[in-house]
């Protein structure tokens, strides 16, 4: 999308590879959602980096940083050679 609107990226900021996929949940009607936990499952080898991104509007910054990435919440995987998925273990309940 930073193509179409003809944007530069901002630091931080990458262009997807052809096997990536950003899914968008919009909660600014629920202000106060809280993930208690994470149902993640792996049909095949792969990675998937959970990550937050957050676009307040603040009056002084707005100007100067329209996105603010956010350290990956969680982050798993599956090797090829393995039946069962493993994550970082501070993910882990």
């Amino acid at each position: 999308s930073l193509k179409q609107r003809g944007e530069k990226r901002q630091d931080g900021e990458k262009l997807l590879r052809p096997a990536e996929s950003v899914y968008r949940l919009d909660f600014i009607q629920q202000q106060k959602l809280q993930f208690d936990r994470w149902d993640v499952v792996l049909d095949k080898p792969g990675k998937v980096t959970i990550t937050g991104t957050s676009q307040n509007w603040t009056p002084d910054l707005t100007n100067l940083m329209t996105r603010q990435l956010l350290d990956p919440a969680a982050i798993f995987w599956r090797k090829e050679d393995s039946d069962a998925m493993d994550w970082n273990e501070a993910d882990a309940l």
